[in-house]
């Protein structure tokens, strides 16, 4: 993505109030995650399913820290860093760009929903891949900083899944 495009992307959405719903998407699409955690875990609680909760909290968490090292080694700009743009919603960080942490954490979370629910597993897959194109289009995100969180959140929880579950789950 360049200047020019960007500020096209940007002119479409503060037009005609489209930045109203922009916003909420943002917002929305970022809280939903927390909601379906919380649920997934408090379901956990109440069915004192105890190994199936240290593992929805320990796989997520390590993916979420290891995306957290990662992102801080690497430390790339974002493009509103970069290219000297105003994103549309407004951001001050500088670096730790690569990989989004909030495409990682809600791939992650995706991989625990899906490891609980298959239908809700989905569903927040769906959702997870609005929260990407969102931190794209915001200017906050490269396309290969969301693409990596992506990758990065379904693999590494996946492949904790695989690892401790087998171990502890039965």
């Amino acid at each position: 993505m360049n200047e020019n495009r960007y500020g096209m992307i940007k002119d479409f959405f503060e037009k005609n109030n489209r930045f109203k719903i922009f916003k909420m998407l943002y917002i929305f699409s970022t809280a939903l995650f927390v909601l379906v955690y919380a649920a997934i875990l408090l379901k956990n609680i109440a069915k004192k399913e105890y190994k199936r909760l240290f593992c929805n909290i320990f796989a997520p968490g390590v993916t979420f820290g290891l995306c957290t090292i990662i992102r801080h080694k690497i430390n790339r700009k974002r493009p509103y860093e970069e290219m000297n743009i105003e994103p549309l919603i407004n951001k001050d960080k500088k670096g730790h760009s690569f990989p989004s942490r909030h495409v990682t954490s809600a791939f992650a979370i995706a991989v625990t929903a899906y490891h609980e629910n298959k239908g809700l597993g989905i569903f927040s897959m769906f959702v997870a891949v609005i929260v990407a194109f969102v931190r794209v289009i915001a200017g906050v995100h490269y396309v290969k900083d969301v693409v990596a969180g992506m990758v990065f959140g379904s693999a590494v929880t996946k492949k904790i899944y695989d690892i401790v579950s087998t171990k502890h789950i039965t």
